[in-house]
């Protein structure tokens, strides 16, 4: 037990057959002193985020079966064991580092020097160097025991270098992820789903760019069509400058009275058509008003033709250049304005283009993965994607960077990955739960607080990760009762917290909700709890919790009187 405290004295033991050898003794001993000891020994090498050996299930089992020992230290030993191990998983996670690919550019006159380190539960790896390559190739493997599942796996690329090491960039893959990825079926699934998804974004990627597209044309339309209106207007001012200078002026007052004479007789004669003083009357003004009007236009055109004509020798010649400067700068104004609707249109598609980029380096990532490359790599600058360099290397420039037909790409490593739970503590503790439930209770109710703190722990382990535990917990005879005695219990903050946690995780479930009110005794206790831990994180759960049962049982009590006035009006219908 001592040497097993330290893992490499652990490995060593289990790799002399230590660790199978205090099985058999375990098996068969029947040594009060020895099977603690065994137990102890067998705990230090399975437990910690560096575990020398895994159990099996038998050994699993026996360990349940030890809680039924008449012996007080060994159930006590084999509660705390299960425990404790409940919340640890056992997962061998076998690992192939095959290559990488598109890697930047680290040194200067040269290509990269990678390499690869990776670590989880406090294990970690490294690759060998692989010599100026911006596609190395490793094909080495590692394997790890991971211990907590909700960590991640950490891979880190780095450059070497004679002055030390330079980061590049990362990928985190959590236990979730390399499930997946470590099981065939599910690996092909994932395959189908990465494949499902590249090729909706990219879907959708191509509808935005269509859009885009369209209101760039929109954009651009307005553009030129305000460039057209203000084109027309300014040619046909200057046309009618070169028509009014052209033109005697007298000819044209006589002109514009002769239009207003035959317009105010017209006005008239459809007044005296209509047969009414009234409207009569109307035309008759709106005849002299015309009339009126007509004079002043034909006073203000002989205005304007001296004023526009003063110091012209030739009325005709400037008439003429009028006329070719309305074609040239009407002309002027269209083509500036379909330069400022390229321009505008320019915009849109470089917006357009960088998006349809990123969806093609999404759905690069996205089919690579499905080969085992994982894209993006992110870089040390705020999470960034880590872009290297692809294609073919040629030399390089007096500056020492590289040259040769390259494109800049997404950086990626492949790998393989084998994920194996070698035993699932939980499931097998859960197939015993018709008599192991049981033997539980009664141990509960000796009010021995350090075996209390490890029998609550080793159930809320249980309905963490099995939901159909949690009934099958409340259905135990008198539970509630047992719980609000360990909660009474004076100067036992660890089995506080662990039945606290315990009574917390049954609240889960709706049907516990009501077991639980009914018990007074727990309420009260929870209550307690809450006033003895004042200012600390068990008052505000206690608070938290009781929030929430008045929440469910005020919930709970309104769907049963729904449930009865239903029911009664359907008696009353059928009555």
């Amino acid at each position: 037990r001592g040497a097993a405290e330290d893992i490499q004295h652990a490995d060593a033991l289990v790799a002399r057959g230590v660790f199978t050898t205090l099985k058999v003794i375990l098996y068969t001993s029947n040594n009060t002193e020895v099977k603690v000891a065994v137990l102890e020994a067998l705990g230090q090498m399975m437990l910690g985020s560096e575990t020398a050996a895994s159990p099996d299930d038998d050994l699993v089992r026996e360990f349940c079966r030890l809680l039924c020992s008449p012996e007080a230290r060994i159930y006590t030993s084999a509660a705390k064991l299960l425990g404790r191990m409940i919340y640890q998983d056992y997962v061998k996670l076998h690992v192939v580092l095959h290559e990488g690919k598109n890697l930047p550019q680290s040194d200067n006159w040269g290509l990269c020097d990678p390499f690869v380190r990776m670590n989880i539960n406090g294990q970690e790896w490294q690759s060998a160097v692989q010599r100026n390559t911006l596609e190395p190739v490793w094909e080495e493997e590692v394997q790890f025991s991971i211990s907590d599942k909700s960590e991640e796996l950490n891979i880190e690329l780095y450059d070497w270098d004679l002055s030390g090491e330079d980061f590049l960039g990362t990928i985190k893959l959590s236990c979730e992820t390399l499930a997946e990825l470590g099981d065939e079926t599910s690996r092909r699934l994932w395959a189908m789903k990465q494949a499902d998804e590249a090729n909706t974004e990219m879907g959708r990627a191509s509808e935005e760019v269509a859009t885009i597209m369209a209101e760039g044309k929109a954009a651009a339309k307005v553009v030129t069509d305000e460039a057209a209106a203000k084109a027309d207007a300014c040619r046909d001012e200057l046309l009618e400058e070169a028509r009014l200078i052209s033109t005697d002026p007298k000819e044209e007052s006589q002109r514009i009275l002769a239009e207003a004479a035959a317009l105010a007789e017209q006005t008239r004669a459809e007044g005296k058509a209509t047969g009414e003083r009234l409207l009569e009357y109307r035309a008759d003004l709106e005849a002299d008003r015309i009339k009126k009007a007509a004079k002043k236009r034909a006073v203000e055109v002989q205005q304007i033709w001296k004023k526009k004509t003063a110091g012209i020798e030739d009325v005709q010649e400037r008439a003429a250049v009028l006329q070719r400067q309305a074609e040239s700068k009407s002309q002027h104004i269209r083509e500036e304005g379909q330069k400022e609707a390229d321009k505008v249109m320019k915009g849109f598609m470089q917006k357009a283009g960088v998006l349809h980029k990123q969806a093609t380096l999404k759905h690069m990532s996205k089919t690579d993965a499905m080969k085992g490359w994982y894209v993006p790599l992110e870089d040390d600058e705020g999470g960034a994607q880590l872009m290297g360099v692809a294609g073919k290397v040629t030399g390089f420039d007096d500056r020492g960077k590289l040259m040769g037909n390259l494109e800049i790409l997404p950086a990626g490593l492949r790998f393989s990955f084998n994920y194996n739970v070698t035993v699932s503590v939980d499931d097998i503790v859960y197939e015993q739960h018709a008599w192991l439930f049981p033997r539980v209770a009664e141990l509960l109710a000796l009010e021995q607080p350090a075996l209390s703190a490890s029998l609550c722990r080793l159930m809320h382990g249980l309905c963490e990760d099995i939901e159909e535990s949690r009934q099958a917990i409340g259905a135990i005879p008198g539970i509630y009762g047992l719980l609000a005695a360990v909660l009474r219990r004076p100067n036992a903050y660890r089995s506080h917290i662990e039945a606290f946690t315990l009574v917390a995780l049954l609240a889960k479930d709706q049907d516990n909700v009501m077991a639980i009110n009914s018990e007074p005794g727990l309420v009260q206790a929870i209550k307690a709890l809450k006033g003895r831990w004042k200012e600390t994180e068990v008052s505000e759960s206690c608070a938290s919790m009781l929030a929430r049962f008045d929440k469910q049982v005020t919930r709970l009590k309104r769907a049963e009187d729904k449930a009865r006035r239903e029911q009664r009006a359907a008696q009353a219908a059928e009555e």
